[in-house]
């Protein structure tokens, strides 16, 4: 059994300090005393919590707050945690506050995995053997529930689980070619066999064909493709990232991954089914898609080294067809990337590829850029021509309208005047006669009605021209607008050739992409360590 912690030795300066150097080698080590002190035991250590941490400071500093001693803080706390395992990232929020977080990078020797291998016992005892499948075993549902109650302070899920493997690998003493697989809650352990190695000796042996025709038929109704696109996207940048892990890494661990993953690409049919079941399934589709995972992730792995990542391209430079050996001394010989027609490929021509290919892209979504801007001139323009379109109509009725009321004035003055020759005749036969004055009043009161209507008159003529004026500006707009769209849509028909252009230059672009892609995901899926 593992120690829970490693023996305690603090690093020293030299006797000879200033004073306040002296003073914080004091902190330094006090504090370092004081978390092994209280936290160094395993069950002690899960109780910490970044309140309880900050409190053991302030008391260490004597309440003076962090401020001045940040340096010797960190690297307390750096060094206490490395001797469990694990690396802190500590940052000051304040000069009282801290924010705390930490990452394992030691999964069989940190406090997690020490701390369950100690409680755990004979781990053997705990597995079930599977129906009809050799060497296949299901971690009991208590021994299961333990581990994870313990490992609940862990929030990332991807760390737990590689806690967890290690755990397992440990107290069952697994080989590098055994299995662990986390189905719907359950832990899956699956030792190497080495009638394996056949081809036909797989894990969906016994079910029938059209089973798992129907499952994969389901699979891809529930968006399987689109999910493999994604998944190569999200093991590239974590659990597979090519700028984090080295090529043996990958080797010796993709496949194991791959199977877990495709468990949760599984149609939701197949939920109620035992967790044997569903990595058979699982597996299944791994076959048949295989190919297709591993082309998303070599593409991935393309768009770091066009991007000049120096990891990635470490990575890529490995697969050259050298014979190498192994830190054991062990002789192998490293995939070198080809592809079907026999040519070479190494991390040079495969960024260039990537590279002409990426610059391509980049100026067709230049192009639809374009285009798109344009479509929304043109789109913008119609909708000002069709706005003043819809002003000349507006003011068209208007006219109307006005010619209609000035054709009315018109009629009913002239009735006027007519009326007034008419009683300035009688007025004149019955002049001196009492009748006379009467006549009078109504002429003169027709008068004043054709001085007003004169007066209308003038207003709506008034009116007219300034409708006659804005409707002479509105003509002109729309003729200015037209041109300008006639402009844009000749710039439109040029970006729609040029895109023509684009995309056919393209096309021998993206298929030396696709080769290149194609060779270089070989390479990388037939390492599997030495």
């Amino acid at each position: 059994m593992h120690r829970l912690t490693q023996p305690v030795h603090i690093p020293k300066f030299g006797t000879i300090l200033p004073l306040r150097a002296i003073m914080k080698e004091e902190i330094y080590e006090k504090l370092v005393i004081t978390l092994e002190n209280l936290f160094g035991d395993g069950e002690a250590f899960l109780r910490l919590d970044t309140q309880t941490l900050e409190s053991i400071l302030f008391e260490t500093l004597g309440g003076c707050d962090f401020e001045g001693f940040k340096e010797e803080v960190r690297r307390a706390l750096s060094f206490f945690f490395s001797q469990r395992g694990l690396k802190s990232y500590i940052f000051f929020k304040s000069p009282k506050e801290i924010a705390l977080k930490t990452k394992v990078f030691d999964f069989d020797s940190n406090v997690y995995t020490q701390l369950v291998l100690e409680n755990l016992g004979d781990t053997n005892s705990y597995l079930i053997p599977a129906n009809n499948k050799k060497g296949v075993f299901l971690l009991q549902d208590k021994v299961t529930a333990f581990i994870y109650d313990k490992l609940k302070v862990l929030g990332d899920e991807e760390e737990k689980k590689e806690v967890i493997r290690s755990i397992l690998k440990l107290s069952l003493s697994l080989q590098p070619r055994d299995a662990i697989f986390f189905v719907s809650g359950q832990i899956m352990i699956k030792k190497f066999q080495e009638v394996e190695v056949e081809k036909e000796r797989r894990m969906f042996d016994g079910i029938p064909e059209e089973t798992l025709l129907e499952i994969e038929q389901k699979a891809l109704q529930s968006g399987l493709k689109n999910k493999l696109y994604a998944l190569a996207k999200q093991l590239s940048n974590n659990e597979l990232s090519f700028n984090r892990f080295d090529n043996l890494y990958f080797a010796k661990n993709f496949i194991q991954i791959f199977q877990e993953k495709f468990l949760t690409l599984l149609p939701p049919e197949v939920d109620s089914e035992e967790p044997l079941i569903k990595q058979a399934y699982a597996n299944f589709l791994l076959r048949r898609y295989f190919d297709t995972l591993m082309l998303h992730l070599s593409k991935a792995l393309l768009g770091l080294l066009v991007e000049k990542d120096r990891k990635a391209e470490t990575f890529v430079r490995f697969y050259n067809g050298d014979i190498s050996f192994s830190p054991e001394g062990k002789r192998f010989k490293k995939p070198d990337i080809i592809d079907s027609e026999g040519n070479r490929w190494n991390s040079a021509t495969l960024f260039q590829v990537g590279a002409q290919r990426k610059a391509g892209l980049e100026k067709i979504q230049k192009n639809d850029d374009d285009i798109a801007k344009t479509k929304e001139f043109i789109d913008n323009i119609q909708a000002g021509i069709d706005e003043q379109k819809n002003f000349l109509a507006q003011k068209g009725e208007e006219i109307e309208k006005l010619e209609a009321e000035f054709r009315h004035m018109l009629d009913v003055s002239q009735q006027a005047k007519d009326k007034i020759f008419s009683l300035k005749r009688l007025h004149q036969e019955k002049k001196g006669t009492p009748q006379a004055q009467a006549i009078q009043e109504k002429i003169n009161e027709l008068s004043t009605q054709i001085k007003k209507l004169d007066k209308e008159d003038e207003r709506v003529l008034g009116e007219k021209k300034k409708l006659e004026s804005e409707i002479e500006k509105a003509q002109i707009k729309i003729v200015t607008l037209e041109k300008d769209k006639l402009a844009f849509e000749k710039k439109l028909e040029r970006n729609l050739v040029q895109k023509s252009t684009l995309l056919e230059k393209q096309v021998p672009l993206d298929e030396r992409y696709q080769v290149a892609a194609e060779a270089l995901s070989k390479a990388i899926s037939s390492f599997r360590g030495y």
